[in-house]
């Protein structure tokens, strides 16, 4: 998965699939987790240092 956020952007490896339903990716730190819904265009970050975790809705 290709992850660009402002100037800055990232090839993120596939980890696993979960439920048949969520891939998982992860930056190199580890410091991002992105889980994308393969039926519908929402994807989710996790920061685990930051205890957070934000939904989008992808166009």
């Amino acid at each position: 998965m290709f992850l660009k956020i402002g100037d800055k952007n990232d090839t993120l490896p596939y980890i696993q699939t979960i439920k048949n339903q969520f891939d998982v990716y992860v930056t190199k730190d580890k410091q991002v987790i992105v889980f994308a819904d393969k039926n519908v265009s929402q994807i989710a970050l996790k920061i685990p240092s930051q205890q957070i975790v934000i939904y989008y809705q992808c166009k």
